[in-house]
């Protein structure tokens, strides 16, 4: 992770620390249409564009049917998750394990073994705050530092992760430090680590401690709490191979083991869709074990994808598996299938959904829809809910502070279109049907800027387009047109 990527997490944890500050309203969410339409939880499964200049932000926390009907009926004030509206939630399936809304933060390195204590155990903890614990740093050696949590009060039971981050000072000056924050990789703590008055956090660092350039660490919590500590000085130079860039993982249990697990041979499949409140679809998928019981200590991870996109992944309900071994350990037993309910918010998106089970021989994948099959005839625009392309348009030129775009499908000129720069945060979308297979788009602009591509539409399944008007870097340069051509939507700040 280069600087740049370390001042993107810190913005966004300081955006999820301002949303946890300023809760969302109770929103009502439009009433049914005959294709399910998109809704998508804030931390989880919005594709998100980064504009030149400014920074991004999920711009839909939902986007409900498009037929413009009354809504439902309240289901109550139940919540699956405080990004979401209440009574949005999974059906209730019976004979089937319902899921859980816990987020696996590095699932690929969760499903690789065995760790003790469980990575799970932090879940429901709240963030700690620099009341909650003391920071300190224990010397190693001149290119190596520990530094550590340790409960301030026997009855604090906390939990840290992505924060409290590091920032550098020398005296009163902000110091910027090259970061190299690497993703866990199996054996790796994997997860958010509690901190209680018996259990330390430790962040293990690789750096030149030797010649820093700042005497003092700063400690940012999500609650926006702060504690400061001087860093030990030391007069051993540093070898020659060790450069200025701060390397480290995360933060971790002291004293965490791993056994590495080879293999967990499943089988899925999916055995029904039940629709569930607001009409969402709540998925039912059959697990079966092969040739041998599958222990599940090892809790393995799930995800939705839209199309190729990753989503955010979510525990397993093991806890919820009814048979146990002796120990109490769930399993899954060797030929007899188990069910889970499987829900995401943004279950009815147009675009086509997977479910992805993580373990150590990989992922396990099942189709969950294919999305609504392609229109027929002639290109045209249509209502959102009719439309199988989506194409969004914007002028993000200063220069040129308001533009004509022409968007023309296979030699039809479909749109003709004067853009205003706006903030460069004026994104207008248009849709069309375009039938199956192969099709030519020319977007020109009044400047002499022209894009030609031929896209390929399915035969189900929505697709996502955008075209960004740019002038020339340089003058005399060629104004440009940006193009984005996907199967998941796009979401824009």
């Amino acid at each position: 992770m280069n600087l740049d990527d370390e001042l993107d997490r810190r913005l966004t944890e300081a955006g999820e620390s301002w949303r946890a500050a300023h809760p969302l309203p109770d929103v009502q969410l439009p009433g049914r249409r005959p294709r399910p339409a998109w809704v998508a939880p804030l931390a989880a499964a919005a594709a998100v564009a980064l504009l030149a200049g400014g920074a991004t932000v999920a711009v839909e926390a939902t986007r409900g049917h498009r037929d413009g009907s009354a809504p439902p009926a309240d289901t109550g004030q139940r919540r699956w998750d405080p990004d979401l509206p209440p009574g949005l939630l999974p059906a209730e399936v019976p004979g089937a394990v319902p899921p859980v809304n816990q987020v696996v933060e590095a699932p690929r390195a969760e499903a690789a073994g065995r760790y003790d204590p469980a990575p799970s155990e932090a879940a429901g903890a709240r963030p700690c705050t620099a009341a909650d614990v003391r920071f300190n740093i224990e010397p190693s050696s001149p290119v190596a530092e520990r530094l550590t949590l340790t409960a301030a009060r026997p009855d604090v039971r906390c939990s840290v992760g992505r924060m409290p981050f590091l920032q550098f000072a020398a005296g009163e000056r902000n110091v910027e430090v090259p970061t190299d924050y690497a993703d866990p990789e199996p054996g790796d703590w994997p997860a958010s680590v509690l901190v209680t008055g018996d259990r330390r956090a430790v962040l293990e660092t690789q750096y030149a401690w030797c010649d820093a350039p700042f005497d003092t660490l700063q400690l940012f919590f999500e609650d926006n709490s702060r504690q400061d500590i001087a860093v030990p000085t030391t007069t051993q130079s540093c070898p020659l191979t060790v450069d200025d860039t701060m390397r480290y993982r995360g933060w971790e249990p002291e004293g965490f083991t791993f056994r590495p697990v080879a293999s967990m041979p499943v089988e899925a499949r999916l055995v029904d869709t039940v629709e569930g409140p607001r009409g969402l679809p709540t998925w039912v998928v059959e697990l079966t074990a092969q040739g041998r019981d599958v222990p599940l200590d090892t809790c393995p991870s799930w995800e939705v994808r839209q199309g190729a996109e990753e989503s955010a992944s979510w525990r397993l309900n093991c806890a919820g598996v009814q048979t146990r071994r002796a120990d109490g350990t769930p399993y899954l037993p060797a030929g007899e299938p188990v069910r889970f309910a499987i829900w995401v918010a943004y279950g009815g998106t147009d675009a086509a959904l997977t479910w992805r089970l993580t373990t150590p021989d990989g992922p396990v994948t099942v189709p969950l829809t294919k999305g609504p099959e392609a229109p027929t005839g002639e290109t045209r625009q249509v209502p959102e809910r009719d439309a199988n392309l989506h194409l969004w348009l914007s002028n993000q030129s200063f220069e040129d502070p308001e533009v004509g775009l022409t968007v023309s499908i296979d030699g039809t000129q479909l749109l003709d279109e004067e853009l205003k720069v706006a903030g460069q945060h004026n994104f207008v979308q248009f849709h069309f049907a375009v039938a199956a297979g192969e099709h030519q788009v020319v977007v020109t602009s009044d400047t002499g800027a022209r894009l030609e591509r031929t896209i390929t539409v399915p035969a189900r399944g929505d697709r996502w387009a955008s075209a960004l008007f740019w002038t020339g870097e340089k003058k005399g340069q060629q104004d440009v047109l940006d193009w984005m051509f996907q199967d998941h939507p796009i979401a824009w700040a």
